[in-house]
């Protein structure tokens, strides 16, 4: 595989004070680890992986488009990606909305299902799973990702937990929720559904009440599954009303939330997204007026794309940097 251009290697080097220093693509922005705060060293080491991840992405996309232009070929290039918001929870850096700006990415597939979605999040104090809540940001996130580059986002609908330790009853019920929030994004129509058939059609997993024993996929939830991947096949509206409260409602996320996991381990509030599938977006849910996710765009507040449906953006900072300035023009 050919890299895009030659970029400098990162070198070690001793500083004024005798401090080692690690200066890492001086040319690009001068990106630079240093003994500091245990935030900010995160911070920087999460947005060093953020670039490099990318960087990456570009080369395999540049080897398949002169792959296709020396054979005739058009293989198409696909970013299977979790939601910004599960990658945060679960403390991981992506490349998350980037690639939707480099050449050769044509489409994005959201995967988002039971495994994402059941992560616990805070409501009103409370620590829980709530599978549907987490889903509905999760889908609306991804589908955000999109909107403002022309690309297409194929939604994940897996009917099965990747832990075989759940049961039946667990892994339809947790389903059922994340299909609800699924078709509560009418903008999508295109779904990737049972993505490894032989698991559902052909596994056995515990029974309900008896750990001990396991049993074969139900009948009643093969039936519900059969109609619902056939309907899914089907749902190409073209009109769409809402039946709820206020619309035009949105929560501004960025990707530097997935940098904002420095903080220590034993503080319970640094491990989830407070903001986002937290109190103040389960609120506005709860209450029929469904917010939807803005993304923001490379992390720059003049580079975004903005939706003239928005009404109201609620912005949320960190606990640990607030700007001292904020100036965005629409």
């Amino acid at each position: 595989m050919r890299p895009s251009r030659r970029r400098p290697a990162a070198r070690l080097r001793r500083g004024p004070a005798g401090a080692a220093r690690t200066h890492l693509f001086p040319d690009r922005s001068g990106l630079e680890l240093e003994r500091q705060s245990e935030i900010g060293h995160q911070w920087r080491a999460s947005k060093l992986k953020y670039f490099l991840y990318r960087r990456a992405l570009q080369q395999v996309f540049d080897y398949v488009q002169d792959w296709n232009r020396r054979t005739g070929k058009r293989v198409r290039c696909y970013i299977p990606s979790y939601s910004l918001l599960n990658y945060a929870h679960w403390r991981i850096v992506s490349p998350e909305s980037s690639p939707g700006r480099l050449n050769g990415c044509d489409d994005y597939i959201a995967q988002v299902w039971t495994g994402t979605s059941r992560t616990p999040n805070l409501f009103r104090g409370k620590l829980k799973e709530r599978t549907f809540e987490t889903a509905f940001f999760e889908y609306g996130s991804m589908q955000n990702l999109v909107r403002s580059t022309g690309r297409t986002v194929w939604y994940l609908n897996d009917p099965i937990e990747d832990n075989p330790d759940h049961d039946w009853v667990d892994d339809r019920t947790n389903w059922e929720s994340t299909l609800v929030a699924l078709l509560l994004q009418p903008d999508v129509r295109q779904y990737w559904i049972a993505p490894w058939p032989e698991r559902v059609f052909g596994g056995r997993y515990h029974k309900k009440g008896n750990p001990q024993e396991r049993e074969p996929f139900p009948p009643a939830y093969a039936a519900e599954l059969q109609t619902v991947f056939n309907t899914l096949n089907d749902l190409r509206q073209t009109r769409v009303r809402w039946d709820c409260g206020t619309e035009g409602l949105g929560i501004l996320v960025s990707d530097s939330l997935m940098f904002q996991r420095g903080a220590s381990a034993a503080d319970p509030k640094c491990w989830h997204v407070e903001g986002v599938a937290g109190t103040p977006a389960i609120v506005l849910l709860h209450a029929a007026n469904p917010p939807k996710t803005v993304t923001l765009a490379g992390q720059q507040l003049d580079d975004w794309s903005w939706n003239p449906d928005q009404r109201l953006i609620w912005i949320r900072f960190g606990n640990t940097s607030t700007p001292r300035e904020l100036s965005i023009r629409f």
